[in-house]
């Protein structure tokens, strides 16, 4: 059985047994049927963590490939084959003192010993499975002080490996430097389009597990804005899902509000005598009808818009809102004496430009508004550790 070991204290009373190393799947994947972009999140090089160097060599030749050019062929190799344990020599100390939940795997009759000779001439074994090797040992290299050789550039998906073992064991305060480092990276914090990926997953779970507020509001607002429902990914091992189901729910409400609005609207414009503008009954007649047409389109063309309203998005409904086509514009009547309904003489010059986008303007503002200002607060546990710390 093919292992690698990893020493960090060599004194250390615990030996961690790291099985199937490397098994656990954080990459979300893009299932939403009928998407015509889920096969632009397939699985890439750019879903592999950075290469470290240095005391992290031994991880990287079984976790991250390399390009050979080859005559013959050019390919992404690894230089080893992933191993089935890994085994990481620490202290005890260190841990209980940093984790929780280390602090209580390591309690009990055992725990004594730890400090006889015997048990640092043969550590005491505590497994554990499936976590990335090199993310692992970064993060108890933090644990253990030893940050001096732990690189301070790193990419997402390393650092949402890291993220994933922080939350576990709940040692947030050892790696909080270092994060406030790795989050202010651009590779990291930043994305130069509007879209919602894999990445803005990986960043929003990132954000949330290390509270940057400036990164989770932006991730979040992207995913109030751009996502289409639950369904649109399959998160595997990435435990952001309790996350994504306050934004679902905040999605529905929204899209909720602007089809209310339509509802209302067309509520007004089958009753209202005259439209707000120039007081015209054919310009209320005509958007009435176009805003009728188009919802017998929307539900033939489109999925069902009916709540949690699975592939739609609080953008794509407000495209749904802007495509629809506005009418000519109209001139206001006139009576015997030259004056139209209002009184005003000679107005044939003004046109009502009325429309459905604009009498919907001041709620797809609201909507905009509060996809903004939604805080992390909002969220069930959110400033929790650093409540614990200070």
């Amino acid at each position: 059985m093919k292992s690698v070991s990893y020493v960090i204290d060599p004194d250390g009373d615990i030996e961690l047994v790291l099985n199937e190393p490397n098994t656990q799947n954080i990459i979300p994947q893009k299932v939403l049927i009928g998407d015509e972009y889920a096969t632009s999140d397939l699985f890439t090089i750019e879903f592999y963590s950075s290469v470290l160097q240095g005391r992290y060599m031994v991880f990287d030749n079984f976790d991250t490939p390399k390009f050979v050019d080859g005559e013959e062929y050019a390919d992404w190799v690894f230089a080893e084959e992933t191993p089935e344990v890994v085994r990481i020599q620490v202290s005890s100390k260190h841990l209980t003192f940093a984790s929780k939940i280390f602090s209580t795997m390591l309690q009990g009759p055992w725990a004594e010993a730890t400090t006889s000779f015997s048990s640092q001439r043969n550590p005491r074994r505590v497994p554990t499975s499936a976590w990335d090797a090199k993310a692992f040992a970064v993060v108890l290299d933090a644990i253990h002080g030893r940050v001096q050789k732990i690189p301070r550039r790193i990419n997402l998906v390393l650092l949402a490996r890291i993220a994933t073992i922080v939350d576990y064991y709940q040692c947030y305060e050892s790696l909080e430097l270092l994060s406030d480092v790795w989050l202010s990276d651009e590779s990291v914090a930043e994305e130069d389009f509007d879209s919602y990926t894999v990445n803005s997953l990986l960043r929003l779970y990132v954000a949330w597990v290390f509270e940057d507020e400036a990164i989770f509001s932006t991730e979040a607002d992207r995913a109030l804005r751009n996502s289409r429902g639950l369904s649109e990914f399959q998160l595997n091992d990435l435990p952001v899902g309790g996350v994504l189901d306050v934004l679902n729910d905040k999605r529905t409400e929204l899209i909720g509000r602007l089809l209310k609005g339509l509802d209302d609207l067309r509520e007004s414009l089958h009753t209202e005598d005259e439209c707000p503008g120039l007081g015209l009954s054919d310009c209320s007649s005509a958007l009435l009808g176009m805003l009728m047409r188009e919802g017998v389109r929307w539900q033939k063309d489109y999925q069902p818009l009916t709540t949690p309203y699975c592939g739609h998005s609080v953008v794509t409904m407000m495209g749904l809102i802007e495509e629809i086509p506005r009418p000519k514009p109209f001139h206001p009547r006139y009576n015997n004496s030259g004056r139209d309904r209002s009184g005003e003489v000679n107005a044939y010059h003004r046109q009502c430009s009325c429309t459905i986008q604009g009498r919907m303007q001041a709620l797809v503002r609201q909507v905009n508004n509060d996809s903004l200002r939604f805080h992390p607060s909002q969220i069930q546990g959110w400033g929790l550790r650093q409540k614990e710390n200070d």
